[in-house]
């Protein structure tokens, strides 16, 4: 097994691209070697059962010295596993996938003897044995195939480790949930077959006719590389894949369905959930491994089909394929002027939702917040800060708002649109009775924004790796106790609290569901 690991490492080490991130590091003795890996496997249901997993991962992990996240899977149809990404140097990563490839009786040298590493693989492999044997499952197996493998020259791609229970390894709201592990592994293409076909729907009109081809990624992702003929997918989540599937449930119906993601994971479930739904289709087959191992075996090749760069959640962004020309074309546009851009710099958050905009470096200097294109509709009068605008513009902007507002008042689907909505003109209106009391002097209009929007601290850059990280999430928690605590303190001279506690209050909760979505990994 271990030259099986070597011959990945090396293979590594000839395809895969470097960081895209405009922030890269200026050291390069010490390449990072990322891998991106998971398995589906009947764990168990128990959750204090499967702590004893997560426990034995995240000992192994910290011994290795790996940073990153994993996610394990718990819930009552034992149709999860792991799914993760982690960073670290070469000998850490190999000693890792050693450690998931189980301990074979025959080779009792799970990495080079004179490594350090040696008794941290050993200690997972009996903490294991221990957590097999309690829950009564199989062992959780992985081959070094299994693995996808990168490097590149930053320093740091994730801010700390975080292994956690989740219900699902991809969010779906408990959705794809009920989807068996026998309904999984169906329909792979290997890269070498999901080229041709690719190359077929280039060529051949009929084929093109009969096939639906699906980014199972989000528009964010889409936004900067994408296969040809692959249509923006219009998500933020992949939570709203299973809605996708039923409103395009006709086009789908008696056609042949080519699907992709960043790894692989997405298509497992998201191609059994549309061969549930529509048995009408003709096939359903998905690109094994996903775009990266279709990178590795293609990317270099002037050939390749791959367009663009491949998003990733770390703190490169995206990568692409070292020794192609096509790793230099440019498939995003800039937000506000439509040029070629394809980097999500991490201050460019939409100040609405937060969601990854691509702004270029000619318009960032012009802006002092950000719209995402759900929401470019509301560039003129939705602004976190209201400190830069004078009685007038806060007057205008709280007309547009009221008058957005009332275009939604009715309807169960725009529910959460009209809380956003409310919530603003009633910031606005604050800000407007500020100004009636203090007068004009309060108005700072070359004030810097007060809060990072990634964080929400002040004097943030915004290169705190955003949703990538758990600082926003440390931060907000941290808040929330502190108001907590300031409300205990108040409670036994005042009943009520003002309007602004409370919103601090809903925004909170808000941003740790957003963190939580955030979280799943491809």
């Amino acid at each position: 097994m271990q030259d099986e690991i070597d011959s990945k490492i090396a293979a590594t080490k000839n395809s895969n691209g470097e960081s895209t991130s405009a922030e890269n590091d200026t050291d390069k003795s010490d390449p990072q070697h990322i891998l991106l890996f998971y398995k589906f496997h009947p764990l168990s249901k128990e959750e204090e059962l499967v702590e004893l997993y997560r426990v034995a991962l995240e000992k192994l992990c910290r011994g290795l010295q790996l940073q990153g996240r994993i996610l394990v899977g718990c819930n009552e149809h034992q149709s999860e596993g792991i799914n993760g990404t982690l960073s670290g140097d070469e000998e850490a990563t190999k000693a890792f996938v050693r450690a998931l490839g189980g301990n074979d009786d025959d080779d009792d040298k799970p990495v080079d003897t004179s490594t350090a590493y040696r008794e941290f693989v050993f200690q997972f492999w009996k903490d294991c044995q221990e957590f097999y044997k309690a829950a009564k499952c199989d062992p959780l197996v992985m081959d070094p195939s299994d693995f996808k493998w990168s490097t590149c020259q930053e320093s740091q791609l994730f801010p700390d480790l975080n292994v956690k229970i989740v219900t699902e390894l991809i969010g779906t709201g408990g959705v794809l949930a009920p989807i068996s592990l026998d309904e999984v592994h169906q329909g792979y293409l290997t890269p070498a077959e999901w080229h041709e076909r690719i190359k077929e729907l280039e060529k051949d009109e009929k084929a093109k006719e009969e096939t639906v081809l699906i980014d199972c990624r989000n528009t964010k992702e889409w936004q900067i590389g994408h296969f040809p003929g692959a249509p923006d997918p219009s998500t933020t989540t992949f939570n709203q894949f299973p809605t996708w599937v039923q409103q395009n449930s006709q086009n789908l119906a008696n056609k042949k369905v080519l699907m992709y993601c960043t790894g692989g994971i997405r298509c497992e479930k998201a191609s059994a959930f549309i061969r549930n739904q529509i048995p009408s289709v003709q096939e359903v087959r998905h690109l094994k491994g996903g775009i990266h191992k279709y990178l590795d075996e293609f990317g270099s090749k002037e050939e390749c089909q791959w367009k663009g760069k491949n998003f990733v959640f770390d703190k490169r962004g995206a990568h692409g394929a070292a020794g192609s020309s096509k790793d230099e074309e440019v498939v995003g546009r800039c937000l506000y002027c439509s040029a070629p851009y394809d980097v999500f710099q991490p201050g460019c958050v939409c100040t609405v939702c937060r969601e990854p905009t691509l702004v270029c470096d000619s318009c960032r200097p012009t802006l002092r917040e950000y719209h995402c294109h759900v929401h470019a509709h509301l560039r003129s009068c939705y602004f976190t800060d209201l400190t830069p605008f004078s009685q007038s513009e806060l007057e205008s902007q709280l007309k547009q708002l009221t008058e957005l507002k009332s275009e939604i008042a009715v309807g169960k689907k725009f529910k959460q649109r009209r809380k956003t909505l409310s919530r603003q003109c009633e910031k606005v209106a604050e800000r407007l009775r500020e100004i009636e009391q203090n007068g004009e002097s309060s108005v700072e209009k070359d004030a810097a924004p007060t809060k990072c929007r990634n964080c929400g601290e002040s004097e943030c850059s915004g290169a705190c790796w955003g949703f990538h990280g758990l600082k926003r999430k440390r931060v907000l928690e941290a808040a929330s106790s502190e108001s907590g605590s300031k409300s205990q303190q108040q409670a036994s001279t005042s009943d009520t609290i003002d309007h602004e506690d409370t919103t601090s209050g809903n925004e909170r909760r808000q941003k740790r569901k957003a963190q939580d979505k955030q979280s799943a990994i491809d």
